[in-house]
């Protein structure tokens, strides 16, 4: 069942999903532990609040529902508990992380389908794995449907109810492939692996959101240098390589001995 968190209740009366309150919503959310998440937005750049969320949805298998919520009257802020404790399922999770980040919200329990997909295959055959929520949908429950054409129309269409029915078929088979990819996992041995890249995902996500101080100067100066030491180092092996009289059936028993030097940062 799809329920919507709005207060622009006069533009979306029909049969498809219902109008809740707030309240109701995280009453819903509060008892999961385990929270289907998403979120649509204006960009790619929640950094210094450049972009901005039009709506977020959760959803629950247990309690069968999707919540989409209008970001111009509740935000994310308001469900940071239940954010915070439950652990979250999403495809792509560090891009909806970052943008948490700027309601202070830190989910610690994540697990992302795009990773743990990238990790099961690592990019074998090669131009033929696609890791996007569509092609995992195809591959694991290909009796469903998953169309992404709404996606690159939100930002002009804004909340209207095929954005709404779009958001929450998001976050309504997450979970479903979850439990596919964790059968999968236990089959190549690499659940330990799966656990840890998805640990990582919120690390990296607030490594991101935070950026890095960088000297510039230093940097150029130590660009200059790594570039020195290669050259270097390639000349050290050409010559030895031209200096060896080997042929075709002979080993090459000579070891060469060479140095890298590091400019410290």
């Amino acid at each position: 069942m799809i329920y919507v968190v709005t207060n622009q209740t006069e533009l979306f009366k029909n049969n498809v999903f219902e109008i809740i309150t707030k309240e109701q919503a995280l009453d819903m959310v509060s008892k999961c532990r385990v929270l289907q998440y998403d979120c649509e937005t204006t960009g790619t750049c929640p950094e210094g609040n450049l972009d901005k969320i039009i709506c977020f949805q959760m959803g629950s298998k247990k309690y069968d529902f999707q919540i989409v919520v209008d970001n111009s009257c509740v935000t994310p802020e308001y469900f940071k508990e239940p954010l915070q404790k439950v652990a979250l399922v999403g495809q792509n999770l560090k891009f909806d992380i970052k943008f948490l980040y700027n309601y202070g919200i830190i989910p610690t329990k994540v697990y992302d389908t795009m990773i743990v997909e990238q990790l099961l295959y690592l990019g074998y055959p090669a131009g033929e794995i696609k890791f996007g929520l569509d092609s995992l949908v195809k591959r694991y429950l290909p009796n469903q449907e998953m169309s992404k054409e709404v996606r690159g129309q939100i930002i002009w269409r804004g909340l209207d109810f095929e954005v709404i029915k779009y958001a929450a078929h998001d976050v309504e088979l997450l979970e479903d492939i979850m439990w596919k990819q964790v059968a999968e996992c236990k089959k190549k041995q690499c659940l330990k692996g799966a656990e840890l890249e998805c640990n990582f995902v919120p690390v990296i996500a607030y490594l991101e959101w935070c950026g890095i101080h960088l000297d510039e100067n230093k940097w150029r100066e130590k660009m200059k240098s790594d570039s020195e030491n290669l050259e270097k180092c390639r000349k050290i092996l050409d010559d030895w390589l031209i200096e060896q009289p080997f042929s075709k059936n002979e080993k090459i028993k000579t070891t060469v001995n060479y140095k890298i030097v590091t400019v410290p940062m």
